[in-house]
């Protein structure tokens, strides 16, 4: 099978890199989420629409109109189990989030989440939602009732905007423009780790099993072990 990159730019074009092919994807402004499952792409743009593309088939097979700039995304795998729903969420300029079922591709609940806009956001596509916002919170959510939980978390994670988070079943890393890369627990919202590694600006945050890797505007990249840490 022929590896795939996906890339965003700020002026509107996506692009998915198959070995010594390229097909660009277009969007009428910047966009700002990307998401991969399976053979779908989805993503988000400051147009207020996220697109739903066909990679086998190159081609949009799907515009939703979100009605307001969509500045990130996050959506279901491909391979959830069979008979159970997939979902897309979207955040937006205003602080708002949507969810939509993929199988209609209609609205299926909106509700307020941050005060500013929604900045990134992660969900394992069946029932939790994680949001950091440019409030500096990071909140986690019950997906199918919009309102928040497992113990109603909202976590004032940084003193910037947080602009990049993951999550697993225990835990969700933060990384915030203040360059602060927080681990917190998902079950309480308490602190269990913060990492050092960048002075400044951080761009993003990513996990697999203990390790974490984070790149940042003083032009490095990050790889942390924490095995040993709860």
């Amino acid at each position: 099978e022929p590896s795939s990159l996906g890339g965003g730019g700020g002026g509107g074009d996506a692009s998915v890199h198959e070995q010594d092919e390229c097909v660009v994807f277009h969007h009428k402004g910047a966009i700002t989420g990307l998401q991969i499952a399976g053979r779908q792409l989805v993503s988000s743009s400051v147009d207020g629409t996220c697109r739903v593309w066909d990679l086998v088939k190159d081609r949009c097979e799907r515009i939703i109109d979100v009605g307001e700039s969509v500045t990130t995304c996050a959506c279901s795998p491909e391979d959830v189990p069979l008979g159970t729903s997939r979902y897309l969420a979207t955040g937006t300029e205003s602080g708002g989030v949507s969810i939509f079922s993929m199988n209609s591709w209609k609205e299926v609940l909106s509700f307020k989440a941050h005060d500013g806009p929604v900045s990134c956001m992660w969900s394992d596509g069946q029932k939790v939602l994680v949001t950091g916002g440019e409030d500096g919170f990071v909140k986690v959510w019950d997906m199918m009732e919009g309102r928040q939980g497992p113990g109603s978390l909202s976590i004032k994670a940084h003193n910037a905007p947080v602009a990049s988070l993951q999550a697993d079943g225990t835990k969700i890393v933060s990384g915030g423009r203040d360059g602060a890369v927080r681990v917190w627990s998902k079950e309480t919202g308490q602190g269990i780790l913060e990492v050092a590694g960048h002075t400044a600006f951080l761009g993003s945050v990513q996990f697999e099993g203990h390790r974490l890797v984070t790149d940042g505007t003083n032009n490095v990249v990050v790889c942390h072990d924490f095995s040993n840490n709860p």
